[in-house]
């Protein structure tokens, strides 16, 4: 997948907001996932056994594919804006391991 200019998509502003960007691992290829990605900003949520889903919609979505690099592309602006004075909290979930953080390369 393509992930295209993300600039238009989450963009910094001045007022307060929060921004969701969701980040789907990679699994193992012989495990049935109940997570599609749609498009750059949804995601389908399936339920296998009950034939049930549901659409969510993010600032921004990232496929198994995305690399850290990636992560930070669409992020950066914000970082760079604390240094304009601008108040910014990136907050990171997910299981250890799961490469949260991006540190200095080796």
């Amino acid at each position: 997948m393509d992930f295209g200019d993300w600039s238009a998509i989450v963009p910094p502003t001045d007022m307060e907001s929060i921004k969701v960007l969701v980040r789907v691992r990679p699994v193992d290829s012989s495990i049935d996932t109940c997570v599609n990605i749609q498009s750059q900003q949804a995601l389908l949520i399936e339920d296998l056994e009950e034939k049930k889903s549901f659409s969510c919609h993010y600032d921004a979505v990232l496929g198994p594919t995305a690399t850290q690099a990636d992560v930070y592309e669409i992020v950066k602006e914000y970082t760079n804006s604390v240094l304009q004075g601008v108040n910014c909290t990136i907050f990171a979930y997910g299981q250890t391991g799961s490469g949260k953080v991006l540190g200095p390369s080796s």
